[in-house]
């Protein structure tokens, strides 16, 4: 129980230090003169991605009842929230005259 919880709470950091991010790139590009219309498709990834996060953490086992679900719906939520701040990040270079776009990461496993 203890290690299932242990997961779930650190894929719910992990989702929180995605969404602020991502909050923190929107404000950005919003003080930079994005317009809500600019915006429209980041807010509703960040806001897919915060419900998501909202539905695990209003769950209140952690995870206990169904760790694979609520690492499948987190993953959902960090995913969208990354999203949401690589286009708040581009919209943002795009303001400031930048023609360089922000790529995604892209996953290095340790085998490689």
């Amino acid at each position: 129980i203890d290690t299932i919880q242990a997961r779930t709470a650190e894929l719910l950091r992990q989702s929180e230090d995605a969404l602020l991010a991502a909050i923190d790139a929107i404000v950005a590009a919003k003080n930079a003169g994005a317009t809500d219309e600019e915006l429209a498709d980041i807010y509703a990834l960040h806001r897919s991605a915060q419900l998501r996060w909202d539905f695990i953490s209003s769950e209140n086992s952690t995870g206990f009842h169904s760790p694979q679900e609520a690492a499948r719906v987190l993953a959902d939520s960090i995913d969208l929230a990354r999203q949401a701040q690589i286009a708040a990040l581009n919209l943002l270079n795009e303001k400031q005259g930048q023609s360089q776009a922000v790529a995604p990461l892209q996953f290095v496993s340790a085998a490689d």
